[in-house]
Parts: structure tokens; sequence; C-alpha cells
């Protein structure tokens, strides 16, 4: 099905279409006032882009095509007369970084390779943009009859990623802003170089290794699955999802296994293995670690639903209000939300009761609710009264079959449930300490330490008091999925797997660890088995918000956003913060960034000072055309969180674009020397602030700053770079060679990247 000529404007300016589908639009433009109108909006962005020298970063922090429209109104510089190449230059890289976002928001889709007389050497799987294959000064777009052949040195842009298969079986999928050559061999290639960005190879086992080959490391595998990333600064993170890497740097190997990552520096051996697992999603080359995806789940299993009392008997509940209380002419908690197949659904409890007792004890408030359901005994039936239309009713909830048998539990425990429950953590924690050391075989004690210890951010010992209650009550489903989750988050995630699956099969209604097992196996890069056990769950309890959450996170980490929306709407039925934040990003990715507005509101309406949520918000503003907004929302999550560079960013290329040359310089400038001192070379705050310095030289104290920043932090390339073009703008060639060589004696390609980007805003004279 063709495209409509709107969809081809920007393409069509860029002129990268082919005759047949240019004439086409040329055609449509004659007959189609509001297209002609499209047009010339497109070609004032792009002479407003021009204008204020925007910086070419990565559409996650940089302008977006709405939000530049709306800002036609400012005031514009005059148009310059033509200098050449340089300013063609310009308009190309603010045309490609609206395309950049354009393309962005569609779902990726997975093309069926087009079937030829002989097969190539590589086959593309699948291709999204357009990649690009050859060499300096002789690239050209790589298509799918052509493949890969062998000796191809092939490239991705920030908008292209590429997926390749080899006559073996092993396939190797190139990312957002990735370089990588392929060695001849037989049926794979013999090598593979990663010069730049991240990649993800299956190697099949085959006749030997299959060595890979980065700026600073060597990956030798038989058969496996891993991530590799060449970053700018020459280092080299590696992840294994399945078999095991021997990673080598600086004449020193590690064995890297399944679920670990290791970091190799020029020059240095390579990092010990970590427990975590890193991906790539989005871009630009962005890396995200396994909690990204369902972290939203682990984040909710909040400290009263870990703690081995009947906390969670499948429903939920929040104070009455003042009005409803005078109606009912009594106190108690609304229940607002009942879990499929839970006890509480067993035992008749429906959204909309009132509850005002539980085992016989009166409940005025949460707190009282939560007191009580804190030292109930979860293998006896649990006697309620509710108010269901102002008539009262009695409720028995059977036994929760999550718990297992019964076991011993000292009376301190509920002495420690209470202190925990009342948010005095720490005599709780000494509580639970005393009861593990006095009684060891514990189990609910063990649990309830790992899930204080877990609120503190000590998940390795957490992990232990987990392992140990699942090992002294092994019929506890919510011992094992404790286990499980911690499991997960350190990156063992075929340990969590089985873990996941022994849970399952405790209980009989909780859907949970099948989600649960559904994310790590997403991780472990087996899609299919993942998308099974996520239909388990949702046997379970489809209508569940926690697991339509699972389905639009499953969903949107296959780059389907659109079909994810409709399930991350339903998610927020939870009242979960996250699950609005989901729904938010979802509806900014599918075009409609006031739908994200409203729903990023909501979750803040919950979580005020959530600076995700802020920032969330401040992207959708400035995509729905408010820049003023969108700045309040980016300087809250700042003052919340302070140290956010991205956000920080992000502001600073707002302020840019609205004229507010010292506003975007001030915080480009904090957010770059941030990076610097966390040691993060060349993040967005330090292009940001390149960009600036180059486009606005003559500003005081610019140059100053750059090298400021260079004094902190000498391995970033685009601070080096800028410095080296600024100094070639003031005719000091030699101090501008200087630094070009030492941009170049950090990284080849990026400095080669960096100026490509920079060049937009100031002249490459001497370099």
């Amino acid at each position: 099905m063709r495209a409509h000529p709107r969809e081809l404007l920007q393409a069509y300016l860029d002129r990268e279409l082919a005759m047949p589908d240019a004439n086409r639009v040329e055609q449509h433009l004659q007959a189609c006032d509001e297209c002609r109108r499209e047009l010339e909006a497109l070609k004032a962005d792009d002479r407003l882009l021009s204008a204020y020298y925007a910086p070419a970063i990565a559409p996650a922090t940089d302008l977006v095509a709405r939000t530049v429209a709306r800002l036609r109104s400012a005031p514009r510089q005059p148009e310059r007369r033509p200098i050449g190449p340089r300013l063609a230059l310009v308009g190309a890289l603010a045309a490609a970084t609206l395309l950049a976002w354009a393309l962005l928001l569609r779902p990726f889709r997975n093309v069926p390779s087009t079937q030829v007389a002989r097969a190539p050497w590589g086959s593309i799987v699948s291709v999204t943009g357009g990649p690009s294959v050859g060499g300096p000064g002789r690239w050209h777009r790589l298509t799918r009859s052509r493949g890969v052949r062998p000796g191809d040195l092939v490239r991705t842009s920030d908008v292209d990623r590429l997926s390749v298969r080899f006559g073996d079986g092993t396939i190797v999928e190139l990312g957002f802003g990735a370089q990588a050559a392929f060695m001849p061999g037989p049926a794979r290639p013999s090598a593979i170089r990663i010069d730049y960005g991240t990649a993800r190879i299956k190697a099949r086992p085959g006749d030997g290794a299959l060595a890979v080959y980065s700026p600073s490391a060597t990956a030798a595998v038989t058969g496996t699955d891993f991530v590799i990333r060449a970053e700018p600064d020459r280092s080299t993170l590696l992840s294994v999802l399945r078999g095991a890497v021997s990673f080598r740097s600086a004449g020193a190997a590690v064995a890297v296994p399944a679920g670990y990552s290791s970091v190799a520096r020029p020059g240095l051996a390579p990092s010990p293995p970590l427990p975590r697992v890193f991906l790539q999603i989005r871009p630009p080359g962005g890396l995200v670690t396994v909690r990204w995806v369902g972290a939203a789940a682990d984040r909710r299993i909040f400290l009263a639903r870990l703690f081995a009392g009947r906390l969670n008997c499948g429903f939920l509940y929040r104070p009455l209000f003042a009005a409803e209380r005078t109606g009912l002419g009594s106190p108690g908690v609304l229940v607002t939300r009942v879990r499929s197949g839970s006890p509480a659904e067993r035992g008749g409890l429906r959204q909309g009761d009132v509850i005002t007792a539980i085992g016989g004890l009166p409940v005025r408030d949460a707190a009282d609710a939560r007191t009580i359901l804190s030292q109930a005994v979860p293998w006896s039936p649990l006697p309620v009264t509710a108010l269901r239309r102002g008539a009262p009713t009695r409720i028995v909830l059977p036994p929760d079959d999550r718990y297992g048998p019964p076991e011993p539990r000292p009376p301190a425990l509920a002495d420690a449930n209470r202190l925990a429950v009342d948010g005095k953590l720490a005599q709780a924690e000494a509580v639970l300490r005393r009861i593990v050391s006095e009684e060891a075989n514990c189990a609910a004690a063990h649990n309830n330490l790992g899930a204080l210890l877990e609120r503190r951010g000590d998940l390795p010992a957490a992990l232990r008091e987990y392992l140990q209650a699942a090992a002294l009550q092994p019929g506890c489903a919510l011992y094992r999925y404790n286990s499980a989750s911690l499991l997960a988050a350190a990156g063992n995630l075929e340990q969590a797997v089985r873990e996941y699956q022994r849970a399952s099969g405790l209980s009989r209604w909780w859907a949970s660890p099948a989600l649960g097992r559904a994310r790590a196996l997403l991780f472990l890069g087996r899609p299919a088995e993942a998308g099974a056990a996520l239909t388990a769950a949702e046997a379970r309890a489809a209508a569940d918000p926690e697991v339509q959450m699972g389905r639009a996170e499953f969903l949107l980490a296959e780059g389907r956003a659109r079909q994810a929306l409709p399930h991350a709407r339903r998610a927020t039925a939870s009242g979960a913060p996250e699950a609005f934040l989901l729904q938010g990003i979802l509806e900014d990715a599918t075009s409609n960034p006031r739908g994200a507005v409203l729903a990023i509101q909501r979750g803040l309406g919950i979580a005020p000072n959530d600076p995700d949520l802020l920032d969330a918000l401040g992207t959708a503003w400035r995509h729905a055309g408010d820049p003023v907004r969108s700045a309040k929302a980016y300087q809250a999550a700042l003052a919340v969180a302070p140290t956010r560079t991205g956000t920080r960013a992000n502001l600073a290329s707002l302020l840019l674009a609205a004229g507010d040359l010292g506003g975007a310089l001030a915080q480009a400038r904090t957010a770059a020397l941030q990076e610097a001192m966390n040691g993060l070379s060349d993040g967005p705050g330090q292009q940001v602030y390149a960009s600036i310095a180059l486009a606005r030289a003559n500003m005081s104290g610019v140059e100053d700053g750059l090298r400021a920043l260079r004094s902190v932090d000498r391995d970033s390339v685009s601070t080096t770079v800028a410095l080296s073009l600024l100094a070639a703008r003031r005719g000091d060639l030699r101090a501008s060679r200087m630094l070009w060589t030492e941009a170049r004696r950090l990284s080849a390609t990026e400095a080669e990247r960096q100026r490509r980007l920079l060049t937009a805003a100031g002249d490459s004279r001497g370099v």
C-alpha cells in the first residue's frame, strides 16, 4: 500500500524520493492547499533550525517538529545569503532531525526479505530506516536485494536498525547509530569488527569460534547470544544473554556467563563480570538494564506486599473521603479493585464495598486495615464485614494458596510487622534480626527481613534472605516469587525463570509469577517462550491491570507502540504512577501529545514529585507545542533530581529554540560539567554545550567554559572537537590541528562523527 503524499513531504523536501514518487507528490501539491501549507511549514522549520544553529543531537533530546512549528512566531534571524555546501549541510541536518523523530514515532516493522534467484551471503531479515554500505566518501543505501557481502562495511544512523542472517543461521542485529565490518567467511563472517554503536549477535555453533573486535577488546564465541557496544571513549561493554563469551583486553581475558556483563577500557583488563544485562531498545543507541522493561511491576511491590501476612489478599483499597463517611454514617475503607481468582474474589468481595471490620476488629481507616491484615494468618479463613449499597454484608475470605502449608510464627513477628507498617523500619529490622538469630528456621522472618533490606537498597543481602525463606518453606509461592524478582534484577535471568516457574505452579490464581517469567524470557532473547508465559498470565487474570501492563511492555519492546497503547490505558486502573507514565510514553509515541499530557498529569496526581513523570511531561508539552509549560515541567524535574543531565539537555535545547541563548548556555554548561564529573564523556549535555559554543562563539566566556570542561574531562571527544573548530575559526590553525589530533587519538570514528554534527554550527577550516 502506497504512502499518502503528505507522509512523503519531508523526504520530498530532502530530495530523497525516487522520480515516480516525487512526481506523484508534485501533482498532489498542485491540487491540495493543506499539503502545500504543510510543505511551507516544513521549510520554515528548516530555516528556523538553521537560524538558531539547533544542536544536531539525538531525537530523545532534540527539538521535535511540532514544537518548532509552534515557535515560528519567535523572532527569526534574517535570511543569510548562500555560502555554499556548509549551509546546505545545516538544512540537511535539521531536516534529518525532523525525519528522525517522524521515523521514531512509527512502530518498527519486520518486513520479510525479498526472494531472489540467488540468496546473498548475508540476507536482510528486517530493516528500519536506510542503513548504508561502503566506506568514507562512497556510502550508498543498503538494499534487501543486495544484502551484505563479504568484506562489507555497514553503518546505521540514529533512526536505523538492521538484522542480517547468514548461511549458518547466525544473526547480527545492528542497533541505532552503529558501524560494523564483516570479514569474509564461508557461511558466516570469520570475524566482525564493531567500530562504534551497539550490535546483538546470535551466533550458531560452527566450525570454529567467531571473533568480534571493538576498539578496545575482543570477544570470542561459538554458540551464544550477546550484546556488544563500542562507546565513544573507546571502552567496550559486553552483555551475555545466553551461553558464555571469552572477553579479552590488554592481554587479559575473563569468561562472561549468561546474565552478566563486563566492561573493557583501553589498556586495561576487562572488569569482573557484573550481574546485569543490557539491551538496546530505542534510539539513539541507548542501553537499558533488565530493570527497564518490566521494572514497573517490580517497583510496585511495595513494602506491604512483600510482608508475610495477609496484606495483599487480592484487593486494593483507599480511605473514605469525608463526604463518603458522612453519607454512609460509618468509617471504613473503600475497595477499589479485586483481582481475578484471588481469595478476595472467591470470598465474594466486590469493588465498591466499604470494609468496616476485618477478623472481628473495627476498621476506621487505611492504617487499621494495614495493621490488621499484617497480623492475620494466611492459612485460615478471614471474616470481613462490609457495606454493600448501604447494607451490611458478611464475607469470609478463604485461605491464600500463595503461602503454602502453615508454618510456625513467633509472637514477635507480629510486632515487627506492625512497626514496619507504621514506618518504623529501623526498629522493625532490629526485631527481625533478633528473631532470625534466635529462630533460624522462621521463613517468614527471613522474608520480611529481605523486604526491609530491599527497601533500603541492599539487594544482595535481601536476596540472601529471600532465598533462605524459600529454602525453609519451598511450598510458598510468595517466597519464591520474591527470590525470582531479585534474581532478575541482579541479571541472573536463567535462575529467575526457574524460580518464577516454581512460584507459578504453587498458586492457582496468582498471575504475577507467570508475568515475571515472561519478562525474564523476553530479555533472554526467547520471545516465543515469553509470549507463551504472558498468555498463561492472561489466562489467570486477563483483566488484571498488572497483566495489562505486562502486555503493553511486551508490545513496546517489539516496537509496536500503537498496539501497546490500549493495554497501557487499561493498566492505569491499578492507580500505579508507572502505569500512567507508560501510557503517557505510548500516547506521545503515537502522535497524541495532548493525551500524553493528560495521562502523565494523572500520574503526578498520585506521585507529584516523580522526576520520571515530570521529565515525560516536559517532553509531552514540547511535542504539544507549548514550550513554556514544557520548560516548567523540566525545571520541576530538575528541582527534584538536579543530576538528571538528559532533562537539563532537553531544557537547554528548548531554550535555544526559543531564542534564550543565555539560559540555554547555562543549562547546557551545568549538564556538561555534571556528566564530566560523573565520568560520562560526550553525553547529551556536553554535545548541546559544544553545539551552542560553535553557534555563538562570540558569547562571553563560551570558549573558556569549554576549556574548563575539558580540564575536568580530558576524554570528551565532542568538547575537544568543538575547541578545535573554534581555534580554526579564529585562525589559530596550529592549535586547531593539535586539538584535532587529540580528538582522533581518543576515538577517530567518534571525532569524525562529532565534526560532521558540529560543522553545521561552525567553520571546519584547518581540520
